[in-house]
């Protein structure tokens, strides 16, 4: 057999090229090449880097810059909201990439909550101040008499339901929080992997491509969405209930109640988000009201559920 004979990597135009694609990652030698991209994603108890739709991880891991994402300069001035000065909004991320002022204690003996969806907890357009992490984390310092309360803030713009579930499987049994509540993100996103992770929203395409993105809309529907929201959140839902982590969450879009009921557990739900109230300095994502109103529907649950004090 001649060198070019050899089988180096997986065929990928050929009609049989499936079937041997799967007989070539399942040679025990060649597992390591599939699980390359793996290696933070979905790691039980490994907290990953920030990997955004706007930026790649490490881009933002220790940095301080007043523009982000959608967010830009660019787009201040094309239609952004001008009410709010150029100046007004700064974004401060920590060692690993997130939006928060607290760094991550991995010991998890440091007290905290843990937050998780996408833009919108992010803060996108928002001063770090504003943002419905940090209000409820402020709220809870003083309810609870722990100054000292941490943002464990690990949203990432254009994140979809799964990547709530994959954070929450990686982070909650590290940091070890008294709480994790979640805005989940719109439905009809979905998470992908090639050689990084990709995050799909049906009205932009991803860095992957125009291809990739047109693939991803031939198979969207708006039934698979929803049974991937319905399993994304039961995961969360089982997983913190096993931690004995207490559980809030709100729906960034209108979900009824009493269909959710028959496919799961509804007493973390606070509800959906409603009317947008104003919107932020990039004159798309939610202002400064809207995301009070985030917090406050958030806290009045958690207290509902006994979160108003400690045992």
């Amino acid at each position: 057999m001649s060198e070019s004979d050899i089988q180096t990597s997986p065929p990928r135009n050929s009609r049989e090229g499936w079937r041997e694609g799967l007989r070539y990652f399942w040679r025990p030698e060649n597992l390591g090449e599939m699980l390359v991209w793996s290696t933070e994603a979905w790691k039980r108890s490994k907290i990953p880097l920030a990997n955004d739709r706007a930026w790649d991880k490490n881009e933002t891991c220790n940095r301080s810059m007043q523009w982000a994402g959608g967010d830009n300069e660019a787009n201040y001035h094309k239609r952004g909201n001008k009410e709010m000065p150029i100046d007004s909004v700064w974004y401060d991320f920590n060692s690993f990439g997130y939006r928060t002022a607290d760094e991550f204690d991995l010991s998890g003996l440091a007290p905290g909550i843990m937050f998780a969806g996408c833009s919108h907890t992010v803060g996108a357009g928002v001063p770090y101040d504003a943002a419905w992490p940090t209000l409820v984390t402020k709220h809870f310092a003083q309810a609870w008499n722990i100054p000292e309360l941490r943002n464990y803030n690990l949203a990432v713009s254009g994140a979809s339901t799964d990547y709530v579930a994959m954070i929450v499987h990686q982070a909650v049994d590290v940091l070890k929080p008294k709480a994790v509540f979640v805005l989940w993100p719109n439905t009809y996103r979905m998470m992908w992997f090639n050689d990084r992770i990709n995050h799909f929203v049906t009205h932009i395409a991803n860095k992957s491509g125009i291809e990739e993105h047109t693939c991803f809309l031939k198979l969207f529907t708006e039934e698979h969405a929803f049974a991937n929201f319905v399993r994304n959140y039961n995961f969360v839902a089982n997983k913190l209930a096993l931690a004995n982590v207490p559980f809030v969450c709100m729906a960034s879009q209108a979900i009824r109640k009493d269909v959710l009921v028959d496919y799961a557990p509804i007493s973390a739900l606070a509800g959906d988000w409603g009317k947008r109230l104003d919107v932020a300095r990039d004159g798309f994502h939610r202002g400064i009201k809207s995301l009070a109103v985030v917090a406050d529907m958030m806290i009045a649950k958690a207290e509902d559920l006994g979160l108003g004090q400690l045992d």
